[in-house]
């Protein structure tokens, strides 16, 4: 997980770590360590996994924000400044083309956050089952 997954990579991530088989199959691990050295290593994993999927989602808010603000906000403004300029006197209907480019930059910023709202949500999941298998590992001691 080094920022570059797309959403799909992080649900595949996300489904195995979250699968019945898997969790059992930490749980069962967990259980047969004796050294309580080596268990401590595979709860420092998972927390360090934890903590990365946080850190990333972190770090995906101020973009997911900025689409949804500056892309919204400019492209109301171009296509006013665009209606505006069209119908003023001595205006070329040419004008009105702007508009087109505003409906597409309001449609990349929503599309653009709806994308990173999604990444955040499963990076979020992932963070909570890694915290649960971490917690697993307290119990087998």
């Amino acid at each position: 997980m080094n920022g570059e997954a797309t959403p799909e990579e992080l649900e595949d991530i996300r489904d195995k770590i979250d699968s019945y088989r898997f969790r059992q199959n930490v749980r069962a691990a967990l259980r047969g360590i004796n050294d309580p050295e080596h268990i401590g290593q595979v709860q420092d994993a998972l927390r360090k996994l934890q903590r990365r999927a946080e850190s990333l989602g972190a770090k995906r808010t101020n973009p997911r924000d900025m689409f949804r603000i500056g892309g919204i906000g400019l492209s109301v403004g171009v296509f006013g400044s665009a209606l505006v300029g069209a119908f003023s006197i001595a205006a070329s209907p040419v004008l009105l083309v702007p508009m087109v480019g505003a409906a597409y930059i309001g449609w990349r910023s929503v599309s653009d956050s709806n994308h990173a709202s999604r990444e955040i949500e499963i990076l979020r999941q992932i963070a909570e089952i890694a915290k649960e298998l971490a917690k697993d590992g307290d119990r087998t001691k």
